[in-house]
């Protein structure tokens, strides 16, 4: 019963995603690129090369270049926004409810956690100066935070595990958010 109620919240916590991204991104889902300073990749990928970015995120862009080859570049900006304002949304209300799990009021909570969390100034800011890949390392952070929580609560080796994976994930995106989830 209890797995039951976690896969239904999750899935009502999916669609809420979904929905409140697709919201929030309305006007700039529609064709065409959206100029923001730091997000102007198109409308050719180059490859990309070592002396020219920062190597952490060698790999992202290495992502980004393969997909120019199948899809338009202003696409990609858009699944981009659209899969990173869905994790904004998800990511702090999935895993605020497995911190509270055996709450059942907990729920409404989420919710208001998460826009919470991916509605507020530093994200605004960080969408129109294009800061995507600091907002990719934001929105995983809560999970780094859980696992670092977890790890602490019990000492297993899976939350032992989990603790270095979600950072380096966060590294990957931002050198900023690694460097807050290492403090």
């Amino acid at each position: 019963s209890l797995m039951k109620n976690q896969m239904i919240q999750n899935k009502k916590l999916i669609i809420f995603s979904i929905v409140v991204a697709v919201v929030v991104l309305w006007q700039m889902l529609l064709p065409g690129y959206v100029l923001t300073l730091d997000m102007v990749f198109g409308p050719h990928v180059a490859f990309p090369s070592l002396s020219s970015m920062t190597t952490s995120s060698y790999p992202v862009w290495i992502v980004l270049y393969g997909l120019n080859f199948v899809m338009s570049a202003w696409v990609v900006q858009k699944i981009i926004l659209l899969v990173l304002f869905f994790l904004l949304f998800y990511m702090p209300a999935r895993f605020y409810l497995f911190a509270v799990a055996e709450d059942k009021n907990s729920e409404y909570a989420a919710y208001f956690v998460a826009l919470l969390y991916a509605i507020n100034p530093f994200v605004y800011e960080r969408l129109l100066a294009g800061n995507w890949l600091v907002l990719a390392g934001y929105a995983v952070l809560p999970a780094f935070i859980y696992s670092l929580t977890s790890f602490y609560r019990e000492h297993a080796w899976r939350n032992a595990m989990m603790v270095p994976v979600w950072l380096l994930l966060i590294g990957l995106f931002s050198q900023h958010m690694l460097v807050m989830g290492v403090l």
